[in-house]
């Protein structure tokens, strides 16, 4: 019984899994399996209370939480990352942890580290932009930054094309900044475009004055 409870219970998690790509959200096999590993633990402990005596009962209660701990790892190294980028304030995003990406939520695009043009440590972020009417990517900083005087970061614009001039070759950067106390429209946060030029070392320094003074409520 166990057993077929255990399939059970799998082949719905990964159905719900499954169904997370459909709502916004992204399946990970990880996820999957930690629900496995958690759905294991809790038949082990119930199977251990029905063990009136004997070694099996402390056997199979060892087990369960052995099983807990291996689905804890992961999630664990989430919250040890979100810890380290707290403490890492006022550096918001250095990418010499590839945990870090964890922040970062892609929007028809694709992140990843590269040691190209690293302006401060070994590595830099590289955004590839994916044909759409509005690519880009998301932070969330881990701790408040709100105290600061400048959001300053380094962009680098990769030429695409040979036969134009790289003076001609630019990019509009938007850079949108919100929280929890606005409702992110247009007219309630900040929002200021930065022109970029193909080739060239640019960066980009926003006062956070003028973040504080741009939502409308």
């Amino acid at each position: 019984r166990g057993v077929a409870v255990l399939l059970f219970l799998s082949a719905a998690g990964l159905f719900f899994e499954y169904l997370q790509g459909f709502v916004g959200r992204s399946p990970s096999w990880s996820d999957a399996a930690a629900n496995m590993l958690g759905c294991a633990a809790g038949i082990l402990w119930f199977q251990s209370r029905q063990q009136r005596k004997g070694a099996l009962r402390p056997v199979l209660v060892l087990l369960g939480v052995a099983l807990v701990a291996i689905a804890s790892i992961e999630p664990s190294r989430v919250l040890l990352e979100h810890f380290r980028q707290w403490r890492s304030l006022p550096t918001v995003a250095s990418f010499e942890r590839a945990r870090e990406l964890q922040h970062w939520h892609p929007h028809h695009s694709r992140i990843r580290r590269t040691r190209d043009h690293a302006t401060a440590g070994r590595w830099a972020l590289r955004l590839d932009l994916f044909p759409s009417q509005w690519p880009g990517a998301a932070l969330v900083p881990a701790g408040n930054w709100s105290e600061y005087a400048t959001l300053r970061f380094d962009c680098w614009l990769a030429p695409w094309n040979s036969e134009t001039p790289l003076s001609e070759q630019s990019l509009d950067l938007i850079v949108k900044i919100e929280d929890a106390a606005h409702d992110g429209e247009h007219s309630d946060r900040f929002h200021q475009r930065v022109a970029l030029t193909a080739g060239r070392q640019q960066t980009i320094s926003i006062p956070l004055a003028e973040v504080r003074a741009a939502p409308a409520h």
